[in-house]
């Protein structure tokens, strides 16, 4: 059917229908992983490839409107007591010792370190780790360690998410609600009255009073549910709100606006442990670990000493605070780096994302400089990072 041929009406409703899937897509720092369901557990959200850029990507969330959404982000700054490391923008590469750390803020979605911007998930994560790094920058050397331990646990912390996920609940039920019927009335029962009712004026003012009030009630809600749960200024909740009065589609989506940033604080892995099936879970947290065990060239573009010890420390950490993970959940960690089924013709496979190639020796091509391990080679001890 051609456009020209369309009335005023059925425009308007697919306007807000492109709105409505445009808000179903949430663009995320590379760091952040997005997790979404309609029914049953929550899995990773999926991103599309063509949607990716270098420091950034798109996560496409369920497009129901009872659905529900996390997203979870990590630490964007490998931290060590001695100083932090910069992974993205003109700054890459460099490493800031907590005695050069002169400017730490948070500007919108971006955590401002001295000249550089890092960005996060979340308005709320880039105010917490800049809370974080001027409380490390204030102490001294030997207090650092227990302070990131503190924090990193608290970030891993499968049960907090679960306490999480009850607070948000019960906080945003009645907006998920508004927002169900606002959808049903705008999408489902609108479109019913306007192709069977004859009076189309009755008929649209019926609709438009109906969908005013639904939007409305919305509105309210979000804005009491985003002041009880996410830790926002004024000014930034005051145009949240402002954004849903000029929005219906907005609203309609509004809880997962809220569910989307009231996990900042949390780890994909966090998470993962919280709400994935039992077999995802193993195979997300799976890939993780190998990443941290076997890092490749990309996470270090500065080979100086301090960036190096920096990095390294900062994943040792990581990796001793998983294992804690792990372990409440009964799984091994040799378990799961195990080498993976070996193709007929394969020779080798890459520890970190598990390529097989015919070759004999050498490093993935796929992650730069990680040796390739050949598959009769392969120990029962996996090589673990040295634990802090």
């Amino acid at each position: 059917m051609a456009f020209s041929a369309l009335s005023d009406t059925e425009l308007i409703l697919i306007v807000i229908a492109v709105i409505y899937l445009w808000e179903c897509l949430v663009w995320l720092p590379a760091e952040a992983v997005a997790f979404t369901t309609a029914f049953g557990s929550l899995k990773l959200a999926s991103h599309p490839t063509f949607l990716q850029r270098i420091d950034s990507h798109a996560a496409v969330l369920s497009i129901f409107p009872w659905s529900r959404s996390i997203v979870a982000s990590e630490w964007p700054v490998p931290v060590s007591r001695d100083g932090l490391c910069i992974l993205t923008g003109a700054k890459a590469g460099t490493f800031i010792p907590f005695g050069d750390l002169k400017t730490v803020e948070a500007d919108q979605r971006y955590l401002r370190i001295n000249r550089t911007r890092t960005k996060c998930a979340s308005l709320e994560a880039a105010r917490r780790f800049a809370n974080l790094l001027t409380t490390l920058r204030e102490l001294h050397i030997d207090k650092r360690d227990a302070v990131l331990d503190e924090a990193m646990q608290s970030s891993f912390s499968s049960e907090g998410v679960v306490s999480r996920i009850e607070q948000v609940d019960r906080s945003v039920s009645a907006l998920r609600l508004a927002s169900l019927l606002l959808f049903i009335w705008v999408f489902i029962q609108g479109p019913i009255l306007y192709y069977t009712t004859e009076s189309q004026t009755g008929a649209l003012i019926r609709y438009l009073a109906v969908s005013g009030f639904f939007w409305l009630v919305g509105v309210v809600l979000f804005a009491i549910a985003q002041r009880r749960l996410l830790n926002s200024p004024a000014t930034e909740q005051f145009s949240r709100v402002a954004t849903l009065c000029v929005s219906p589609a907005g609203v309609m989506r509004a809880a997962n606006i809220i569910t989307s940033d009231a996990f900042s604080e949390f780890t994909p892995a966090a998470v993962a442990a919280a709400v994935m099936p039992a077999t995802d879970f193993r195979s997300y947290i799976g890939q993780r670990l190998r990443q941290l065990t076997h890092p490749s060239a990309s996470d270090f573009p500065d080979t100086s000493p301090e960036f190096r010890s920096t990095r390294t420390s900062f994943d040792a950490r990581q990796l001793k605070t998983l294992s804690v993970i792990l372990k409440e959940q009964g799984i091994e960690i040799d378990e799961l780096l195990r080498a993976p089924v070996p193709d007929f013709d394969a020779r080798t496979w890459c520890p970190r994302c598990l390529t097989q190639y015919t070759l004999e020796s050498g490093d993935c091509p796929e992650c730069l400089d990680v040796p390739l391990q050949k598959f009769n080679d392969v120990s029962i001890e996996q090589t673990t990072m040295p634990v802090v």
